[in-house]
């Protein structure tokens, strides 16, 4: 029996809020815009035809952390005053990536998806900063913290 092809392979999910497909090198801009995410769309596996769960951040994230729809996995609407909280007893990617070996790691700066929330399950490392992250990151690469 044949292993799968990309059995063990290394994963890397980005998921970049708000960006349009047609603003990313090789999804319609010009490469030179976005060249790193045109790098990895080229040597990995892209999705160009992805379709948010939903329209804001928490519940897409939960689907795309869990496999579940919004109604399943019940982040759907935040109350007034009320925040996003990811079940406990539903497992996440991370968690399943964890046990299976990998390391894993998340970078933030949504507020949306904090750890106290239920996205970190699973990661390793979780850095949130919603309020520095972006910040933090404008200028070239080399420039920024590592």
């Amino acid at each position: 029996m044949r292993a799968p092809r990309f059995a063990n392979a290394p994963i890397i999910l980005i998921s970049i809020d708000t960006l349009r497909a047609d603003a990313v090198g090789g999804f319609g801009a010009p490469v030179q815009q976005t060249p790193n995410l045109y790098i990895v769309g080229n040597e990995g596996i892209r999705f160009p035809n992805a379709i948010s769960a939903a329209h804001i951040t928490a519940p897409s994230h939960a689907t795309m952390l869990t496999g579940l729809s919004p109604f399943v996995h019940g982040l759907t609407m935040a109350k007034q005053g009320m925040a996003y909280s990811l079940p406990s007893q539903i497992p996440t990617l991370a968690e399943i990536l964890q046990k299976a070996g990998y390391q894993t790691a998340a970078f933030t700066d949504g507020i949306q998806l904090l750890p106290e929330l239920g996205f970190a399950r699973g990661f390793e490392t979780y850095e949130a900063n919603p309020r520095g992250c972006a910040k933090r990151r404008r200028g070239s690469p080399s420039s920024w913290p590592t």
